[in-house]
């Protein structure tokens, strides 16, 4: 039995404190005009606060400065969670100066 669960569930990863993460839906209020057909699959992004990894749970937090930012925690499974792709390009052409994520994060907190 445990053989077949393992073979149909992929593995979960692992998320460290401080981490963007995008979280399957389900967490943001929707008004009442728009359907949930059109909302996308994951909201976010949102910053791991808190990570208990032994119970695979992780409490998660908004990030001060983005749009639509309320203050916003919660603690949700491992496996509703995936790693936030930022959409900045990597320009590695040698550009003279390099903006780190990290860095942009900072700034939209001040």
């Amino acid at each position: 039995m445990k053989d077949r669960f393992d073979r149909s569930h992929k593995k979960c990863i692992k998320y460290s404190v401080g981490q963007l993460v995008l979280c399957k839906g389900g967490i943001t209020r929707v008004s009442a005009n728009i359907t949930r057909k059109l909302n996308g699959l994951y909201t976010g992004p949102y910053r791991v606060c808190k990570a208990e990894e032994s119970l695979d749970r992780y409490t998660i937090c908004s990030i001060k400065g983005m749009k639509g930012y309320q203050k916003f925690t919660a603690v949700v499974r491992g496996e509703v969670l995936r790693p936030f792709k930022s959409s900045i390009p990597d320009d590695s052409s040698g550009s003279d100066h390099e903006v780190d994520r990290d860095d942009l994060i900072d700034l939209l907190e001040c």
